[in-house]
């Protein structure tokens, strides 16, 4: 009886004993009931909806976002959570401007020859006019992009970066203002609606420098135009070659681009834990990540946002879910915020920072989940590879130090229940999540980050390969955090 008990024993035990890294430390018995309730099962039910064929991959101001929006609403609704938006509800409506380009009105025209906006050409959404003598570059063609006069007031076309996606060539080429920039593609898709308003101040007109894509055919036909026939040749597939052609005789190009607008609403999803304290219910820690991801794109295919930020999300959604099932509630209150917009420049977060349902005097800290299902495979602070196999364990804590020490070392001395090892070499992406619009109105953060992978921001980052251990472990660590955070009987001091 006894060998079988153990046995029936570790049995049961095993998932407990597992679920943190080695070395961790046991939970305080107060917590471990919401602590429990954080499973890898219940992370990969949640993520399974938020990066499946249903939301299309959330972008912002798209039926796909809302449809996840609903779905993290009705979540908040199902653990209790007190809605604290809109009209009493789960929503904070945040105004929200797109534009598109109208391929109407907008061209490119070279000498008697005309390209077509959306099948020829396409350019990102913002008013221009511009002329400018045509030069073409293949592949990373470093020496001719360091001759600023080669470039100034020109429009460039860039052949050799793949898909169409800005690489080091077309990085390097910004600098010395051309008047456009156009990158060779296999397609250039439809006109896609972007936020007009979260990448920061309009430029001038003056100022503005033309980017889009133009297709290999288009290109061909341009360099004709140009008397250029030979400027896209280009070495066996696979090669690269830097060199760029310099003409005698430069066609002149002209390039019109009319985008058009529309206003609407798109929410911040935003569900509240009263704290158990009257005298301090009134402060609040908050958690948040970003729900939205890039949708669809112009060639059809589906960014699921897996890991960027579904894995966040799907943590938010098991970090509310821990707080209602644990038996104990905290003095303060814990406010649970789900952003839109992050992708197009922190829109949901910076509207909430500067439009905040509570005072963010009484914030106590904000807790950020972004991306953090993923083993790293690059290291951007260095512009090195990784192996996802050494960094199973491993996560990023970021900017923790910068506002609070408090809170940093409160984040340390909770992971020794959890057993992370922390890497603290990725400051270049301090301001590159929601918690950056909080750190810039004093309130203190700690940015939770798993890693860059070769999916990032590609339609590759699947729910198939998230490591839904490290989404819960990272969840189970701010769980703890904010709890404590906000249990505590002193404030945070920063």
């Amino acid at each position: 009886m006894r060998p079988y008990l153990a046995l029936l024993l570790v049995v049961l035990l095993a998932p407990a004993l597992t679920a943190q890294y080695q070395g961790a430390k046991p939970v305080p018995d107060q917590l471990q009931k919401g602590f429990d309730s954080i499973t890898p099962e219940y992370c990969k039910t949640v993520l399974s909806y938020l990066a499946g064929e249903e939301c299309q991959g959330r972008r912002t101001g798209t039926e796909g976002y809302q449809k996840a929006a609903d779905y993290v609403a009705a979540r908040f609704k199902e653990f209790g959570l007190k809605p604290v938006g809109d009209d009493r509800t789960y929503f904070q409506g945040v105004p929200f401007q797109q534009a598109r380009v109208d391929v109407e009105k907008s061209k490119l025209t070279v000498g008697g020859s005309k390209f077509v906006c959306g099948e020829d050409v396409m350019f990102n959404p913002a008013d221009a006019k511009v002329e400018g003598s045509v030069v073409f570059v293949t592949g990373d063609a470093d020496a001719i992009l360091e001759d600023s006069k080669v470039l100034l007031g020109k429009i460039l076309v860039v052949h050799g970066e793949t898909g169409g996606r800005s690489g080091g060539t077309t990085r390097q080429a910004r600098k010395h203002r051309p008047v456009a920039i156009l990158t060779v593609s296999d397609s250039v898709g439809k006109p896609l609606w972007v936020s007009s308003r979260g990448g920061g101040r309009r430029r001038s007109r003056r100022a503005q420098q033309v980017r889009g894509t133009i297709t290999l055919e288009a290109a061909k036909r341009l360099a004709a135009s140009c008397g250029l026939k030979k400027a896209l040749d280009m070495p066996a597939e696979g090669a690269t070659y830097a060199k760029a052609t310099r003409p005698k005789r430069r066609g002149g190009g002209k390039i019109v681009v009319v985008r058009e607008t529309a206003a609407n609403g798109v929410p911040n999803v935003v569900g509240l834990l009263e704290g158990s304290d009257s005298r301090l219910k009134h402060e609040m820690v908050i958690c948040g990540s970003h729900l939205d991801h890039l949708g669809v794109g112009t060639d059809g295919q589906v960014n699921y946002g897996a890991d960027d930020d579904g894995s966040g999300s799907s943590g938010l959604v098991a970090l509310a879910r821990a707080f209602s099932t644990n038996g104990k509630r905290p003095r303060r209150s814990v406010l649970f915020l789900a952003f839109c917009g992050e992708e197009m420049g922190l829109v949901g977060s910076r509207y909430y920072a500067n439009n905040p349902i509570f005072p963010l005097k009484d914030a106590v800290c904000e807790l950020q989940m972004d991306m953090i299902g993923r083993n790293e495979e690059f290291c951007s602070s260095n512009r090195t590879q990784e192996t996802g196999e050494d960094n199973v364990t491993t996560t990023h804590l970021i900017g923790s130090k910068r506002i609070s020490m408090d809170l940093h070392e409160l984040v340390i001395a909770m992971n020794e229940h959890i057993g992370f090892t922390f890497e603290y070499d990725e400051e270049d992406v301090y301001t590159r999540s929601d918690h950056y619009s909080f750190a810039q109105k004093g309130v203190p953060i700690s940015f939770f980050f798993s890693g860059f992978h070769k999916d990032y921001h590609r339609p590759t980052d699947t729910v198939d390969k998230i490591n839904f251990d490290k989404i819960a472990n990272t969840t189970k660590l701010v769980y703890l955090t904010a709890f404590e955070a906000a249990n505590r009987k002193k404030r945070l001091r920063k």
